[in-house]
């Protein structure tokens, strides 16, 4: 577990034929594959570019879904456009106060207004 966390696994084999990923500053507006939030001129994100098969693809995913998705996949992989589907269906359930603290503000907000909506479709 990751601080005690729910740990979200992939079973993703890994069979990238290349995988590079690096923080940028935004030049356009772009859209975050993870919660699908605006990725404005100047804030930087994460871009993630491979190969897998015959297929080149390129991700672009907001620095509070980067940091959250770091905190807790804990096999080292994971499945891109995939985060909020894993934290609803293995990380809400057992979600505690301490698996928030080593994230930033920002990505606490995200997290703690993912699980309120969450929550409230639960509840129905």
């Amino acid at each position: 577990m990751a601080n005690g966390c729910a740990c979200l696994y992939s079973d993703y084999d890994g069979g990238n034929k290349f995988y590079h990923a690096e923080t940028v500053k935004a030049r356009k507006q772009h859209k975050c594959c993870e919660c699908g939030a605006r990725i404005v001129p100047c804030q930087q994100y994460e871009t993630v570019t491979g190969k897998s098969d015959s297929d080149i693809w390129r991700f672009k995913t907001c620095l509070p879904c980067v940091e959250i998705r770091g905190q807790f996949y804990c096999g080292g992989s994971w499945d891109i456009g995939n985060l909020w589907d894993s934290m609803q269906e293995y990380a809400f359930p057992s979600l505690t106060m301490c698996c928030l603290l080593p994230l930033s503000i920002e990505a606490q907000r995200k997290l703690v207004d993912r699980y309120s909506d969450w929550q409230d479709i639960d509840d129905d």
